[in-house]
């Protein structure tokens, strides 16, 4: 919809007879438009020629070009998806989830040196990419250095307990047994969470992570939840 507002100022500016700026163009979109009836090799070539020739007219959004990625590789497309999530890497080499999202578009077509390879970059660049630990793992992989044992102590524990609402009707139920904390969020299976820090935790078997944070005089009064990207901060709510 901003595109169609920025257009619009375009013309007015024009017809004004003001100096206009054209909105910039997504490149997830141009990339989407173009694979409808090119191949990916040539498609990708071109996209690269655009952001160096004309990267004034394009916006470099890692997470529009993410979704497209997982777009084509729902669709069983690796070919493409594993196209549009190299060029994350390319554009975005900062950023732990563009490898993390490689890693797994090379697992699902078999390239387990490829995905080791880029699940550890992930890792390197976000130690608390627990997902991508349990991945290499399961690869086969040497994850010793990314790993430590972290001991938090039952007395700490207790201060996570209770519920947390991060949308209307969307609530997690932070409970313990002994040392195991566990969480279970509405409508979903009860977890069990293991501490990255004392107040870090993750879930093995989804890609999934909550923190909790103090008050000003030190109560446990939220928790973050970072799921696929995206962070969502729910305040303790009384039960």
């Amino acid at each position: 919809m901003s595109n169609v507002f920025g257009i619009k100022k375009a013309l007015d500016d024009i017809l004004e007879g003001k100096t206009y700026n054209l909105p910039k163009i997504p490149i997830s979109y141009k990339i989407s438009k173009m694979l409808k009836s090119d191949e990916v090799s040539p498609v990708m070539n071109k996209v690269h020629e655009l952001l160096d020739i004309k990267s004034n007219n394009y916006v470099v959004n890692e997470n529009n070009i993410n979704r497209l990625g997982y777009a084509y590789l729902g669709h069983d497309e690796f070919e493409k998806a594993i196209a549009v999530f190299q060029l994350n890497v390319d554009y975005n080499s900062e950023s732990s989830n563009v490898y993390d999202s490689l890693g797994e578009a090379q697992l699902a077509v078999g390239d387990t040196l490829q995905s080791i390879a880029n699940y550890t970059k992930s890792v390197e660049i976000n130690p608390n990419n627990q997902h991508g630990i349990e991945t290499l793992k399961k690869l086969g992989a040497d994850t010793s250095r990314f790993e430590k044992e972290i001991i938090v102590s039952e007395e700490i524990l207790e201060t996570y307990l209770g519920k947390f609402e991060l949308m209307p009707e969307f609530i997690i139920t932070i409970t313990r047994e002994g040392s195991q904390l566990k969480a279970q969020a509405t409508g979903q299976p009860i977890f069990d969470v293991f501490p990255k820090s004392e107040n870090i935790f993750y879930v093995k078997v989804v890609n999934a992570q909550l923190t909790f944070h103090k008050d000003d005089v030190g109560q446990v009064n939220s928790v973050t939840l970072l799921q696929g990207g995206r962070e969502i901060t729910g305040d303790r709510i009384e039960e």
